[in-house]
């Protein structure tokens, strides 16, 4: 029984210390389009764009596996551009 735990235990530890690397780059991103980025930021929208992904994804993948995919991508950059407040580029 203690050999599941501390393989449950590692299995959580490992994901949190992916969403954290894996949020490095989307705040040092972010700050290149917006002064408000911050490291906290990174994490909340890292984590609110998996979810939204996960549930367009199950949402719509029955129909089409790459409409899914396209659609989840979108609502990730949707989380992106609310999450760190930044407008449409005028050209």
């Amino acid at each position: 029984m203690p050999h599941i735990l501390i393989g449950i235990l590692i299995f959580i530890l490992s994901l949190f210390i992916s969403w954290i690397i894996a949020s490095v780059p989307v705040w040092l991103s972010a700050k290149l389009f917006s002064s408000k980025a911050s490291l906290g930021k990174a994490l909340i929208a890292t984590f609110v764009g998996l979810l939204i992904f996960l549930i367009l994804d199950r949402l719509i993948s029955p129909f089409s596996h790459l409409i899914a995919l396209l659609v989840g991508f979108v609502g990730i950059l949707w989380i992106f551009k609310i999450v760190f407040d930044v407008a449409g580029s005028s050209l």
